[in-house]
């Protein structure tokens, strides 16, 4: 494989984990302020 197409490949794995990273913790965040409004 090329190298330049290996660095793209891993920039988007990142990329996906990274966002579905900031949607977990932000679903988290959501529900323990649900939890302390009640």
């Amino acid at each position: 494989m090329i190298p330049h197409v290996i660095k793209k490949f891993f920039t988007f794995l990142l990329l996906i984990l990274f966002k579905n990273a900031i949607i977990f913790l932000s679903n988290r965040l959501r529900k323990n302020e649900k939890r302390g409004n009640k």
